[in-house]
């Protein structure tokens, strides 16, 4: 199990990548929801459920959640090198 609970004393963080980090139950994500000042956080290959992401969505109403979950509707895909996003 992956633990991001000492991101919680990051009240001030904006920004967020947590691209391969294995996410095996929703008590990973959940100790993300206190980071209220985050405004962009990107959820790759992580194994997050869709449900788990969505809640997490929900309690951070004012976050850009950027994920690869198959039933993330609002999926958006962006190139790195430049922050652009990529319209499919």
């Amino acid at each position: 199990m992956t633990d991001l609970s000492s991101l919680n004393n990051l009240k001030n963080l904006q920004q967020l990548d947590i691209e391969g980090i294995p996410i095996n139950d929703s008590t990973t994500l959940n100790n993300l929801k206190s980071l209220k000042s985050l405004s962009k956080l990107c959820i790759f290959d992580t194994g997050a459920s869709s449900t788990d992401i969505a809640s997490l969505k929900s309690s951070l109403p004012n976050c850009e959640i950027i994920s690869d979950s198959p039933q993330d509707e609002g999926m958006i895909l962006y190139d790195y090198s430049g922050d652009h996003p990529i319209h499919p």
